[in-house]
């Protein structure tokens, strides 16, 4: 059926609705978003032969599972050993097993490795990425471009710095749910600057969650875990979530900006779980304007609650800027906080509010206090009106450039027509002067 069907998407629950999907499976299908077999499927096996059999040539598999990887492990190996052309996996969280990489590391085209978070996508169990070794021949992930894989950090650091590891990704993705000292993510930043030489997109996501949230100074992450980031040759993408504020300062924020003129997207843990100690406040923004002219997206935690803000002068828009996230960072006055920001924003910027940290892995260690979420409610209140007022703000300081622009030209204008007035006034002047 459909025999120029390239794509195909089924999604399903029960045996009988897999079934049907073999009636669209053909060789000239390239990619393929599925459900696997349910649990209590026996021969789960075989309905991946189907697929093997049916489409020798898919390029792309998004499986779907909602139950641990141990139970499927073994099909999803010999499934990928039977589509030597596959370029793209995307997997449940925690499926990235030792053995499932191992497996991907020999694949001739493998290009992209992902997995995604939440219930739609599947659930997988953390202890099946516990420990994460996966055991590298030579030649491992000859194309490999794009990987994302959840492990502690030190199994990371491992996995980075074993003979045929994949350094020349440009993309990586991390999150650990794992407790970790901040000294653990300097020395995985070093490692990486010195081994993923081409890399230009880092994501990190720390996402453990004590059973108390109490701010630990020691164990927040500051400027110096981060400086290592500056030592990355091609890296315009950097992305950092800890559930503690990072202790940074403004003087240290000018130093990355200026340091880093060609970054495209930070994200500097912008929503923390402990909502308190900020070091920053919304002039944390001005040095990206000024030396980050590329910047599209922009994720920081701030305490704006600052009643008055006192410019010196006039502040110079983040002009590409897309996006800025501000997550959990409180704020007093929201009609103080548009005015300032309608001065850097500009049209069309979206104010991004709130916390990510509910579409990760969602275990009993991991559930988020009802106080927590009463109170990141709390902070997200007064930025819905910030949110109301900044297009109409930025609208209104977009007028007033043109106008003042329009004035200026006008005044030039008017400066040489006077100054081309008084030239020939002064030729006149001189040739109708008598030598005697």
């Amino acid at each position: 059926m459909l025999p120029n069907l390239h794509t195909l998407e089924w999604l399903f629950e029960s045996t009988h609705c897999m079934e049907r999907a073999t009636l669209f499976m053909h060789q000239r299908v390239r990619h393929i978003v599925i459900s696997a077999p349910p649990l209590h499927l026996q021969t789960k096996s075989s309905f991946f032969v189907d697929i093997c059999a049916r489409m020798p040539h898919l390029r792309s598999l998004d499986l779907r599972v909602p139950y641990a990887a141990r139970f499927i492990e073994a099909d999803i190996i010999d499934l990928l050993r039977s589509l030597p052309d596959l370029e793209k996996v995307i997997f449940p969280e925690f499926y990235f097993t030792s053995a499932i990489v191992s497996e991907l590391s020999r694949m001739t085209y493998i290009n992209i490795v992902q997995f995604e978070h939440g219930a739609e996508q599947g659930l997988g169990e953390e202890m099946d990425v516990d420990p994460f070794a996966p055991h590298l021949k030579e030649g491992a992930f000859p194309v490999l471009l794009d990987l994302a894989i959840t492990a502690c950090l030190g199994d990371v650091i491992r996995f980075m710095t074993t003979d045929f590891a994949p350094v020349n990704i440009t993309s990586l993705y991390i999150s650990t749910y794992i407790e970790l000292e901040p000294e653990q993510l300097h020395t995985l930043l070093v490692t990486l600057s010195g081994q993923c030489r081409l890399l230009s997109e880092l994501y990190i996501k720390l996402l453990h969650v004590p059973a108390k949230l109490e701010l630990i100074p020691a164990k927040q992450i500051t400027y110096d875990t981060l400086r290592p980031v500056l030592s990355f040759r091609n890296l315009s993408t950097f992305e950092v979530t800890h559930k503690f504020p990072v202790n940074i300062s403004l003087e240290e924020i000018e130093e990355l900006a200026s340091r880093w003129p060609s970054l495209e997207t930070l994200s500097l843990n912008e929503e923390p779980l402990v909502m308190h100690d900020s070091t920053l406040d919304l002039r944390a923004l001005i040095p990206f304007a000024h030396h980050c002219p590329k910047l599209r997206r922009l994720g920081l935690f701030m305490d704006a609650s600052a009643t008055k803000i006192h410019l010196k002068q006039e502040l110079k828009p983040l002009s590409a800027l897309c996006v800025l996230s501000v997550g959990t960072s409180k704020l007093r006055d929201p009609d103080t906080v548009a005015a300032f920001l309608s001065h850097l924003l500009p049209p069309g910027c979206e104010l991004e509010v709130g916390i990510t940290w509910l579409y990760y892995s969602r275990g009993t260690n991991r559930r988020l206090d009802g106080d927590v979420l009463s109170e990141i409610r709390d902070c997200s209140t007064p930025w819905d009106t910030v949110k109301e007022l900044l297009p109409v703000l930025i609208q209104l300081r977009r007028e007033e450039r043109e106008k003042s622009r329009a004035l200026q030209e006008e005044v030039e204008d008017l400066r040489t027509r006077n100054r081309l007035l008084m030239d020939k006034v002064n030729i006149k002047a001189n040739d109708s002067c008598v030598i005697v």
